[in-house]
């Protein structure tokens, strides 16, 4: 009987854990799918994998706020110390990597995860790949929604919302805006635009949930629960209590400096703390029922405005942002010459809500340029096509310039031969003039100190020589 128990639990022993299981999957799936080129060939290889799903969800919209060369440095020096509970599969330890595991806590568990499941190196880099959001597989997030059928009614976002207190990305039906790059006439239309200043703030979507009380979720536009705010959800919640229905309300919250413009960088700084925030001022700029927001179509966008400007006056720490209907094209020339002074222009047009990006939400931003001498390359290992073949590749990720006594990284611009190009011969790009374009310059935190913007390489000057 004694023996018996003993061949039993070595047998059991001997099986791959579920870890392994997972992960020489992916290591599968990425193999197959680097062999083929064509987009179609990939995803039907990608439809194979259905048990992956919760994986490849996470991978893809996830945020891990961690990076495989923090946790080489910190295995170095691993002794097997520390982690308390060691999650059974990849999907538990990214979801607390997602939930905010971060540091030496976080290198900590995963060093633990790797050394519990007996993991080898191709095992490993498997991991470390899930970990960087970045398989090299040549797919993006998008194929990614496509395999997977997500239910989009309002009971089943409240659902996925309130038990696990976040939503992923391909979750959020949230209406993004396209680039309008002819600003000395206004879109054309059958209905009407309306017109409101560009904020620079962080987008914020308040879920209120009305069940005999009101309960607030204030969530990004990727589905995260900014955990900072929940004071201020509470306080929210107080001030409606005579609004007896659930809504959407989308918009951005801003920190206004002393001459009433935005700081993006003090919103970031003060979003990141815990405890109140009378800095914080929320500008929403639609308001929607749960069925529109996660089914879309519903009401044009007039009579929701009309429904927001009806509530606001009644919430503290909520603002009116102006909207201006578009009536003629003198309002319309007026309006994008008053908002080069700001951020840029966001256009709305006058129909139901589409949760995704479309040509009925248009931003208008100013663009500028300015010359610098590049100063510093980061060359690293990217998945790059070259003549239609994915592969890893040895190539330019980013530019080092200097603007307002502070180094700024971009990254933008550069074609994939050219970035290949610059890794083999950096000096050929190191010291030279190029010219760039940004929205605008991004102030930071120090006061003699910015940066910039949306910046993108559009010239290298190398004495008339081009690549």
């Amino acid at each position: 009987m004694h023996v018996s128990n003993v061949i039993r639990w070595g047998v059991q022993k001997s099986r791959p854990s579920v870890a392994q299981q997972q992960l020489g999957r992916v290591r599968e799936f990425i193999q197959r799918t680097s062999k083929v080129t064509r987009l179609n060939e990939k995803r039907a290889i990608l439809a194979e994998y259905k048990d992956l799903t919760p994986l490849f969800q996470l991978v893809y919209e996830g945020r891990f706020h961690l990076t495989s060369r923090t946790l080489q440095k910190f295995r170095a020096t691993y002794r097997g110390c520390g982690a308390k509970h060691i999650p059974s599969n990849v999907v538990d330890l990214l979801r607390l990597l997602e939930n905010g595991l971060r540091g030496h806590q976080a290198c900590q568990v995963v060093s633990a995860f790797i050394e519990h499941h007996n993991m080898d190196e191709c095992m490993i880099d498997t991991l470390y790949r899930c970990i960087d959001r970045h398989l090299r597989v040549g797919l993006s997030k998008h194929s990614i929604s496509h395999m997977v059928q997500h239910e989009t009614t309002a009971t089943a976002f409240l659902e996925r919302l309130q038990q696990s207190g976040y939503l992923l990305e391909s979750q959020m039906p949230v209406a993004l805006a396209r680039t309008w790059d002819d600003p000395a006439s206004c879109p054309p239309t059958t209905t009407n635009w309306y017109a409101s200043r560009k904020l620079d703030g962080i987008r914020c979507l308040l879920v209120v949930v009305y069940n005999k009380i009101h309960t607030v979720y204030a969530i990004s536009r990727t589905g995260r629960r900014f955990h900072t705010l929940l004071e201020w959800e509470r306080c929210l919640s107080q001030e409606l209590a005579a609004h007896l229905s659930s809504f959407v309300m989308d918009g951005e919250l801003c920190a206004m400096n002393a001459d009433g413009h935005e700081s993006f960088a003090h919103a970031m700084s003060t979003i990141q703390q815990r405890g109140p925030k009378p800095d914080l001022v929320y500008f929403p700029f639609d308001m929607l029922t749960l069925d529109e927001f996660t089914g879309g179509g519903g009401r044009p966008y007039s009579q929701r405005l009309d429904r927001l400007r009806s509530l606001v006056p009644h919430l503290s720490q909520v603002r009116a942002l102006p909207q201006t209907c578009i009536d003629n094209s003198a309002t319309f020339e007026a309006l994008v010459r008053e908002s080069r002074k700001w951020e840029g222009l966001m256009l709305r047009e006058d129909v139901p809500y589409e949760g995704r990006r479309t040509s009925s939400m248009l931003k208008i931003r100013p663009q500028r340029e300015a010359e610098y001498t590049v100063l510093g390359v980061d060359i690293r290992t990217m998945r790059l096509a070259l003549d239609g073949v994915y592969a890893d590749r040895r190539a330019l990720a980013c530019i080092t310039i200097q603007h307002g006594g502070r180094s700024v990284s971009v990254g933008s611009g550069f074609r994939a031969h050219e970035r290949i190009h610059y890794a083999k011969h950096p000096e050929d790009i190191l010291g030279h003039t190029v010219t760039v374009s940004y929205m605008a310059e991004a102030p930071t935190l120090k006061d003699q100190e910015t940066s910039l913007r949306f910046p993108v390489v559009k010239h290298v000057y190398r004495e008339g020589r081009t690549i």
